[in-house]
């Protein structure tokens, strides 16, 4: 399977059932700025997901929760789309630092090892507490 397809289809999904995304042609083209076809063609191709498209649907994810300003009628939409943006940078991390790094002690002392798998374990429990993360797709 290709790689970012199941993670696209994830927040797509999320993102339909909230109401927040219409259809698949619409999220390719509204938050990943590609053709409508973008998603399922990349599905029917086999084709792999850049992390330019991944860091760019975080970049809209968040344009969509400034535009949507403080009013509190748009509370429950902004919560969402947070929650995916949580969710993009969790997997962009999970991209790009490998498992079970191990720093070395001069280059990071056990402070800065504390403070690093603490954020990203905070990164994971977010994704994981939150609704839209504990979602099987």
């Amino acid at each position: 399977m290709a790689q970012g397809i199941e993670f696209l289809e994830l927040i797509y999904g999320q993102l339909h059932e909230a109401g927040i995304i219409r259809s698949k042609g619409e999220f390719s083209e509204r938050l990943l700025g590609k053709s409508p076809s973008y998603l399922t063609s990349m599905r029917a191709k086999e084709r792999g997901i850049s992390g330019e498209v991944i860091m760019g649907l975080g970049d809209t994810l968040l344009a969509e929760i400034d535009e949507l300003g403080s009013d509190p009628a748009n509370a429950e939409i902004r919560a969402v789309l947070r929650r995916a943006v949580a969710q993009v940078n969790n997997y962009l991390a999970d991209q790009t630092i490998p498992t079970g790094i191990a720093f070395s002690e001069p280059l990071a002392g056990k402070k800065t090892l504390r403070r690093t798998n603490g954020i990203l374990n905070w990164f994971r429990a977010l994704v994981k507490a939150s609704p839209a993360g504990s979602s099987t797709g």
